[in-house]
């Protein structure tokens, strides 16, 4: 089996490197100069050059004529904003709160699951387990409005308890009075 580096061939284009895709949604991209090092520590065993990928772009997002140079240098996965987070979780979480009438309660997982590939996309996750941490901390801003209790070994944690303090499952239910 070829490992990830001995599949690497170069193309040349306009001032940049690009990479034969991994999936069908990403392009690694590294700018070309003259001064350009490629690293001999990354080597497939083949006579071609070996190169370290300095990032990774999703070229489905990018539009026609745009300076893939420019794009390297953009914010990409795993650095959404918090009100794009909010907006994104704030539904599915209101389905969850809204459905299950207290005492019932559930798992935030339950709602990472619900994201669609979409959710996930503007979240910065590839998969609903990275949406997790995420979740958690719109959680604790809606626990903190009192719009929902968390519990964790069948107890209501206290407004004390911060979401740094937590290790292990919780479950959230919706307060009586919401």
């Amino acid at each position: 089996m070829m490992s990830t580096a001995a599949a690497i061939q170069l193309e040349r284009t306009t001032g940049t490197q690009h990479l034969p895709r991994r999936s069908s949604r990403h392009r690694a991209l590294m700018p070309m100069s003259s001064s350009a090092s490629l690293d001999p520590c990354v080597s497939d065993g083949s006579s071609g050059p070996s190169l370290i990928v300095h990032s990774v772009v999703n070229t489905n997002e990018i539009s026609t004529g745009t300076d893939m140079r420019d794009v390297v240098n953009e914010p990409t996965r795993g650095q959404p904003n918090s009100d794009m987070s909010s907006s994104t979780i704030k539904p599915h979480l209101d389905r969850f709160l809204s459905t299950r009438q207290p005492p019932k309660t559930f798992c935030p997982s339950e709602v990472a699951r619900a994201l669609t590939a979409n959710d996930l996309q503007r979240l910065g996750c590839e998969n609903w387990r990275e949406a997790m941490s995420i979740i958690r901390e719109v959680v604790w801003e809606r626990r903190k409005a009192g719009e929902c209790e968390v519990l964790q070994k069948g107890e209501v944690l206290g407004m004390e308890v911060e979401l740094e303090d937590v290790r292990g499952p919780i479950r959230v239910r919706r307060t009586e009075a919401a």
